[in-house]
């Protein structure tokens, strides 16, 4: 069996979006069928039920490689995470770095090994949403920013346009930047869907009639405090009104975008 990067996904609350119906399912996995990573030549997916297994197919000779296929892996969650802007769907998933075996046969697809068991045992953990890197693949991300979690595990911050802004403008909002000068850096979109998806975030923290479900949401929304905590105060304060970051900008047609069906 060779080692793998292997990313686990685990659609949250598959179970109660089965009654809904049929077109709300199928509606799901058009959007899977439809992520960026069935296009790289390089990995190979398997999808049954609420669960998305990746792994890489060519494997890496080299530290570039190496942190090349965690960067893509990593990007593939975040594409799944802007997919998912404005359906209250989520995920939790895991990065790790172990064996993993897969082939097929005539009649099915065979596969196995450490890296199922163990990112399958870690999903039982409360790790509210997004993504977490385990300790196995920590030296080879060189791109997202994370924080610690837990021994095994650190959190990872997709949104990377969001963390852009933070370098740029710093964390005191409203940001320093005319409404055209913020536009002409192509930042608004990506801005727009980080707060619909830190809305939804913090209202299923509030108000989602599962506790233990508001205490994973309450975990995510103290990841993201860790990072964008002045952001996040404004956003909360304005009712997550983007208006409250660059005042100047008209949001309308960028909110109406995000939330696209």
């Amino acid at each position: 069996m060779n080692s793998k990067y292997f990313l686990y996904i685990d659609i949250l609350g598959f179970k109660d979006l089965v009654p809904l119906g049929q077109k709300r399912v199928h509606e799901l996995y058009q959007l899977i069928n439809a992520l960026n990573v069935h296009d790289h030549y390089a990995f190979s997916v398997l999808v049954f039920s609420d669960t998305i297994l990746v792994y890489n197919k060519t494997d890496p000779i080299n530290d570039h490689d190496h942190s090349c296929i965690v960067m893509y892996a990593i990007e593939f969650v975040k594409d799944l995470l802007y997919r998912l802007i404005g359906k209250d769907i989520f995920f939790r998933a895991t990065l790790r770095y172990d064996e993993f075996n897969h082939f097929k046969l005539s009649n099915l697809n065979a596969f196995y090994g450490p890296a199922l068991i163990e990112a399958h045992r870690d999903e039982k953990i409360n790790t509210g949403t997004g993504l977490l890197l385990h300790k196995t693949v920590w030296a080879r991300n060189d791109i997202f920013k994370t924080v610690y979690f837990s021994d095994e595990y650190c959190f990872v911050f997709l949104n990377q346009t969001l963390d852009t802004v933070l370098g740029q403008y710093g964390p005191n909002v409203p940001f320093s930047v005319s409404g055209t000068d913020f536009e002409n850096q192509d930042f608004p979109l990506d801005i727009a869907k980080d707060v619909i998806f830190l809305k939804s975030i913090y209202q299923n923290m509030l108000e989602h009639p599962d506790p233990q479900v508001r205490t994973k949401f309450l975990t995510t929304w103290q990841m993201y405090r860790t990072r964008f905590g002045a952001i996040l105060d404004a956003l909360e304060k304005s009712s997550f009104n983007p208006k409250v970051l660059v005042p100047s900008l008209d949001w309308s047609k960028y909110i109406n975008q995000a939330i696209e069906k």
